[in-house]
This record gives C-alpha cells, sequence and structure tokens, in this order.
C-alpha cells in the first residue's frame, strides 16, 4: 500500500508547473470471465430488486457498478501495472457488494420493526445489566428514556414477560418503599 501512495498519479499534463492537471487515469479492461460475474450479479440484482430488494432499489440499483469499480481497485491494489480486471478480483468484489446489500437488507428490516419491540430490546438490555429485579416505578424512573410513565412501561415490561425473559413478582424494595408491580429475569 505505501508503495502505492508513493506513486505519482497520471495526470493530463505531467509538466503543469503549479500541478492542478486533472487525473487521467488509465483505462482497465474487464476480462471476459470477470465480465460473465459481472452480467450475472448484474441479473441476479435485477431479479431481487422486484422481490426483497424493493425498499433498496436506489442501492441495489448501482450494486453491478459497484462490483466492477472494487474489482479495479482490488486489481490495482494486488498488481498496479494489470492490464484487465481478472474472475477472482470480479468475485471478490461480487462478495463484498453482495456483503454490503445483504446489510443494507437486514439493517432495513430492523428499522421497519414494530416500535414496541425495539422498546422491548432496550428495556431487557437494561435489566440485563442491572441483573437483579425492579419495580415498575423503578422502570419508569430509571430506565430508558421512553417508558417515563406506568402505562408505557408496564405495557413494555408485558411484551417482555411474554417472550419469557421476565416474570412478574411483587414486594419488591425500592426507595424505601415496597413496591407490589416488578419483575426479574427468568433463568
Amino acid at each position: 500500500m505505501s508503495g502505492l501512495l508513493e506513486k505519482a498519479p497520471t495526470v493530463e499534463d505531467p509538466y503543469d508547473p503549479i500541478r492542478r492537471s486533472q487525473l487521467a487515469p488509465r483505462k482497465l479492461a474487464v476480462s471476459n470471465a470477470a465480465k460473465r460475474v459481472y452480467i450475472s450479479f448484474h441479473d441476479i440484482v435485477e431479479r431481487d430488486m422486484a422481490g426483497e430488494l424493493k425498499e433498496l432499489r436506489a442501492f441495489a440499483n448501482k450494486a453491478p457498478e459497484h462490483l466492477l469499480r472494487l474489482a479495479g481497485i482490488l486489481t490495482l491494489v494486488d498488481n498496479p501495472e494489470a492490464p484487465e480486471i481478472a474472475e477472482h478480483h470480479a468475485v471478490a468484489a461480487r462478495d463484498l457488494v453482495a456483503y454490503f446489500l445483504s446489510e443494507s437488507y437486514r439493517l432495513n428490516e430492523r428499522a421497519r420493526q414494530d416500535p414496541d419491540l425495539r422498546l422491548a430490546e432496550r428495556l431487557l438490555d437494561w435489566l440485563q445489566h442491572l441483573g437483579r429485579p425492579v419495580s415498575l416505578v423503578e422502570i419508569y424512573q430509571c430506565g430508558p428514556n421512553p417508558l417515563r410513565d406506568a402505562k408505557c412501561a408496564r405495557h413494555i415490561a408485558r411484551i417482555i414477560e411474554e417472550h419469557g425473559h421476565i416474570e412478574s413478582v411483587t414486594d419488591i424494595l425500592y426507595r424505601g418503599q415496597f413496591r407490589s408491580e416488578g419483575w426479574r429475569l427468568t433463568a
């Protein structure tokens, strides 16, 4: 990498005294085998944009272009004098782009998740961090910020209880008083 970074870039006018000449990178051909990887990936992405990638059309539409860009970068990092993109670089680039597509899909799905389940996840994380029984009052006074009233805190705690992560308990001592409503983690 150091050698690549130290190499002078190719510019339109290498004799420009104030070095404001435009970059003029050389063309990098795509081998027939790399072109087949590109076409196959393009067709898969096009098909998936009608299905699971429908919500990610803007990103998915450019995924095949990203494959070629990454394949070019991988090629030149491997061999700065390479005449063309080889199949193995196209395959590696395809795998990278496919990973980023799957991560975008996963994050998009998570963002569409039920907001109550996201709150339940936050409350469960907080309860696991405490590692002890808590009262309803403690949840809405000290727990995650969105749970600042009894009705909301109770609702979210019951969701976690329905999923079997916590169970109801009574008589929890909190701030010098026994509280009648609370929960503890199940084993």
